[in-house]
């Protein structure tokens, strides 16, 4: 249900940007109570990792989230490893910029 796309086509090619996505597909699970995708099979959760487009939280949800959380999950969840966070401090220093953010402190995660 968490698997980056790179980890199913070129596995020998995965780097930390695949648990950025993984991470995003668990933030999309607690945003909508749903996975990214699911289906019958594992192979057709994998095949939908692979080709399709994932559906919005806010659409999901048929309600707003914040836009730039939503952007930031969503850009986890890119099919290309380029287009997503470059490492956990990339992803860190967008979420503190997410106009909720001071609603979270680092003694809160404590």
């Amino acid at each position: 249900m968490y698997t980056a796309p790179e980890a199913l086509t070129a596995p020998a090619d995965v780097d930390a940007r695949a648990d950025l996505y993984a991470l995003g597909a668990v933030a999309y699970f607690l945003l909508t109570g749903q996975p990214v995708f699911d289906g019958r099979t594992a192979v057709e959760v994998f095949a939908k990792h692979l080709k399709v487009a994932p559906v919005a939280p806010s659409a999901r949800l048929g309600r707003a989230i914040p836009a730039d959380l939503e952007a930031l999950v969503m850009r986890c969840l890119a099919k290309n490893p380029a287009d997503r966070p470059q490492d956990a401090r990339e992803l860190f220093d967008a979420l503190r910029r997410c106009s909720d953010a001071h609603q979270w402190s680092l003694g809160d995660a404590q």
